[in-house]
């Protein structure tokens, strides 16, 4: 898959196999989220085989999570590498990214993803999409398990509220169209067919009162199909 997703829509549809997100398989948590990552960031078909009565709630997220697949994400390493372990898909609406990086040793490892090396800026925020909600300046550096991926979720630092993560794994990348800060308020436009949540980095400067504040600097909030507009006070 990582190392023919470059033929994805030019000679087939790239077909991953189905997912599998109940926990009654051979497959461990990491392994399905590595499994989750490369089909939402890599497109593909993207086919649930597994008995919907056997599905915990984590593994319906997990599934959602991967919907609709994009096909923008970008295999880093292919010719280079046996196997690559790195994807990178961008959302152009606001200049964000979502980099995946995998850990394909049957043994942990540290793994450590720098976003500043995908986003032309000067500062950077970013957020583990599968850790906790903390807002990080810079690189994330974790031990990922066997099998394994670290997902972050990053965007240009700033001193207005940024959609630095989504609840899609890809970072909403074909979801969100248009994102602009006008008069105080953040607009976001979006494409899906669904309500979306996406996190966003507020500076301290600012605060609203719309959403769940997750963290002194994160705040989550739902994107409605079409416009949202999220209105903001200064403190």
């Amino acid at each position: 898959m990582l190392n023919r997703q470059f033929c994805h829509r030019r000679l087939w549809l790239n077909d991953p196999d189905c997912q599998l997100v109940r926990t009654t398989t051979d497959l461990t948590d990491p392994e399905r989220r590595s499994f989750a990552a490369l089909v939402a960031l890599t497109g593909g078909t993207n086919v649930l085989s597994d008995a919907v009565d056997e599905i915990d709630a984590a593994g319906r997220d997990l599934f959602e999570r991967t919907l609709p697949p994009v096909d923008t994400g970008s295999v880093v390493g292919v010719g280079d590498t046996e196997l690559p372990a790195r994807v990178v898909c961008r959302r152009s609406a606001d200049d964000a990214v979502a980099v995946a990086a995998f850990n394909w040793d049957d043994e942990a490892a540290t793994v450590r993803v720098d976003p500043a090396e995908y986003l032309d800026a000067d500062a950077v925020v970013a957020v583990d999409a599968f850790g906790d909600d903390g807002l990080h300046d810079g690189p994330i550096e974790r031990e990922v398990p066997p099998h394994g991926v670290l997902l972050v979720h990053a965007a240009p630092a700033s001193d207005e509220p940024r959609v630095v993560a989504a609840h899609h794994l890809a970072n909403a990348a074909t979801q969100l169209t248009h994102v602009e800060c006008v008069g105080g308020s953040l607009v976001m436009t979006s494409a899906a067919e669904q309500p979306m949540n996406v996190t966003l980095a507020v500076p301290p400067s600012v605060t609203t009162s719309v959403g769940e504040q997750l963290t002194d600097r994160t705040v989550r909030v739902t994107v409605h199909p079409g416009e949202t507009t999220i209105p903001f006070t200064e403190r």
